[in-house]
């Protein structure tokens, strides 16, 4: 594995590792109504899948150039082994090496004595057997070589023509094949229609009138960042910020610290108290960072009784 395979692979390890994160990230802030957080989660989930996706698609560009390349090359090779075969020299014939040469002493063989007719008739299959493997062999290997010296067969153009292959039929799908991949399509369906009737139930805003009995207390914790303003007038403007999402009925009798042991505690107190998905709805709205340089977090939420 090159250095350029294994970053792909971390690359495409860490986009996934976003696109999970931030998908279940979306999902939780729409669960506790964080639309501000659940859009910027979008928006890194929207962008790790961008990202995959493209390198699929370039992957597959890449690998289907360095086919062309490939079948390219075994072209061309092709090409000058046939060449090659059809420029090849005349085979002398068999035992050419007993013919008469002045450069060198020839070898004789009794034909009288049986180990010279057997040492012949080995000599022979092996010429055959080298003649029939070595030689195309030869010629293949010097062709690869050769072709990458030669010109390009379809011009010197960047793109060429395209090898025109006859596409082959379709291999046949097995019934028991088609039956499986039914069932998964099947049970991928009915994933998906109960994550989002799942959702639709999580996420689905209901009216319930509120309770004169009861009162609901929140402590915040106010986090400020450069700004002067004290922590009852911050927490006056992010109730004046989230009221739309409690009904008129619902007022805010009391806003004030905690105590001296927790001084950036709000205690903010509702009454009548509101419904559980209003409650959601408005603790959403109060931990979403409405303000600028402001933070709040819902710390102890509190269900009294009114007498």
């Amino acid at each position: 594995m090159n250095e350029v395979s294994l970053a792909r692979r971390l690359g495409r390890l860490l986009s996934a590792v976003v696109l999970v994160a931030a998908g279940s990230y979306v999902f939780i802030y729409l669960v506790r109504w964080e639309w501000n957080r659940a859009l910027i989660a979008g928006l890194f989930f929207l962008a790790a899948e961008a990202v995959l996706i493209a390198d699929v698609v370039l992957g597959r560009i890449g690998d289907l150039g360095k086919q062309l390349e490939e079948d390219r090359a075994r072209e061309r090779t092709m090409a000058m082994a046939a060449r090659l075969r059809a420029n090849r020299p005349e085979s002398a014939g068999p035992f050419a090496w007993l013919a008469p040469d002045r450069d060198r002493l020839n070898v004789f063989l009794p034909i009288l004595i049986g180990a010279g007719v057997i040492l012949s008739a080995v000599a022979y299959l092996v010429e055959q057997l080298s003649r029939v493997t070595a030689v195309p062999v030869a010629e293949n290997e010097l062709a690869r070589g050769l072709s990458t010296m030669a010109l390009p067969v379809d011009g010197l153009s960047p793109l060429g023509n395209l090898p025109d292959r006859p596409a082959g039929p379709p291999a046949p799908t097995s019934r028991r094949h088609r039956v499986w991949r039914g069932i998964a399509m099947g049970g991928l369906v009915v994933m998906l229609a109960a994550l989002v009737l799942a959702a639709a139930q999580v996420l689905q805003s209901r009216a319930m009138p509120p309770d004169p009995t009861r009162a609901v207390t929140i402590d915040l914790v106010v986090m400020k960042r450069n700004l002067q303003q004290p922590d009852s007038a911050v927490g006056q403007a992010l109730w004046s910020s989230c009221r739309v999402h409690l009904p008129e009925e619902v007022e805010l009798k009391s806003l004030r610290p905690v105590g001296a042991a927790a001084p950036d505690h709000l205690r903010m107190t509702l009454s009548p108290a509101p419904g559980d998905s209003d409650i959601k709805e408005f603790l959403g709205c109060l931990q979403d960072t409405l303000i600028d340089r402001v933070r709040a977090d819902a710390v102890l939420i509190a269900d009294d009784r009114v007498a």
